[in-house]
C-alpha cells in the first residue's frame, strides 16, 4: 500500500469524526484527541463513540444513524418519503417523533391527531404520542386529560416516557405539589430515568429545597459516568444540565 494516501485519509477521517463529535453532542474533549492524536485518535474514538451504536443497532442501524449525523436533512427526507409512499399510522409517528424530537410540535401534534381515527382512536401508544406532542406544544390540560386516562385505563401499560410528562404536564399547569410527587413516584419507579431526576431538581430549587436538589444532581453526575456511550448521547442535554446545577450549588 502507497503511505503517501495516509497523507488524504486522516484529514479525512478527522473531519468525518469531528462532524460526528459535534452533532451527536460529544464532548468536545474529543476535538482535541481527534485533531492532537490524528490515527490513534480518530480510532480511540471509533472504538469509543461510534462502534457502540452499531454493536446496538446492528451494521444497518449504526450505519444509519452516522449518516444520519453526517448529512443534516436525510432522516427527515426519508420519513417524509415514507409517509408518502405508504401514509400508514406508524409511517406517520415516525415522522411526528422526528418532529418533536427536533423542536417542531406543532407539526407533531397534527400527525398524531391525524392517527387518532378508527381503531387507532384508543391505542395507547398513539394517545401517549399525542399527549406527549401536546405538552411540548404547550396544552398541558387536554395532555394531561389523556395521560391521567392512560394512568386509569392502562395499569399494565407501564412506561416511563408517560409518567415522566404527566408530571410535566402538572408542572406547567403550575401545579408545583402534584408535579412533585409525580416526579418523586417517577424516581421510585424508574432509577435511571435522568430527565425526570433533572427536571426533579430544578423544580426543588423552584420551590425553595436547594437541600434536596443537591444530592439528587450530585447522584445523577456519579450515575451518568458509567451510562454506555450510546445512552450517554441520549442524555447528554440533561446529564450537562445537572453537572452544571452541582457545580452551582455545591
Amino acid at each position: 500500500m502507497n503511505l503517501g494516501y495516509l497523507a488524504y485519509l486522516v484529514p479525512v477521517l478527522q473531519i468525518i469524526t469531528a462532524v460526528h463529535v459535534i452533532r451527536t453532542g460529544r464532548s468536545w474533549y474529543w476535538l482535541w484527541i481527534i485533531f492532537g492524536f490524528p490515527m490513534i485518535g480518530v480510532a480511540i474514538y471509533f472504538f469509543a463513540e461510534m462502534a457502540p451504536g452499531f454493536q446496538s443497532g446492528g451494521f444497518q442501524g449504526g450505519l444509519e444513524s452516522l449518516l444520519n449525523a453526517m448529512l443534516p436533512g436525510r432522516q427527515l427526507r426519508h420519513l417524509q418519503e415514507a409517509v408518502e409512499d405508504a401514509d400508514t399510522v406508524q409511517n406517520r409517528k415516525a415522522l411526528a417523533e422526528y418532529y418533536l424530537s427536533n423542536g417542531e410540535s406543532a407539526k407533531a401534534v397534527e400527525l398524531y391527531r391525524s392517527c387518532l381515527t378508527g381503531v387507532f382512536k384508543e391505542d395507547p401508544h398513539v394517545n401517549l404520542g399525542y399527549a406527549c406532542c401536546l405538552v411540548e406544544a404547550g396544552d398541558a390540560a387536554e395532555a394531561l386529560n389523556i395521560l391521567a386516562g392512560l394512568r386509569q385505563k392502562n395499569a399494565v401499560y407501564e412506561t416511563s416516557r408517560r409518567d415522566l410528562y404527566y408530571a410535566r404536564a402538572l408542572e406547567v399547569q403550575g401545579k408545583d405539589k402534584e408535579a412533585l410527587q409525580a416526579y418523586e413516584e417517577l424516581l421510585q419507579k424508574y432509577g435511571s430515568e435522568v430527565e425526570g431526576a433533572c427536571r426533579l431538581g430544578l423544580l426543588y430549587e423552584k420551590t425553595g429545597q436547594r437541600e434536596k436538589a443537591l444530592p439528587l444532581y450530585k447522584d445523577l453526575v456519579k450515575k451518568s459516568q458509567r451510562f454506555s456511550a450510546h445512552y450517554r448521547k441520549e442524555q447528554i442535554a440533561w446529564i450537562r444540565i445537572a453537572k452544571k446545577r452541582f457545580k452551582e450549588l455545591a
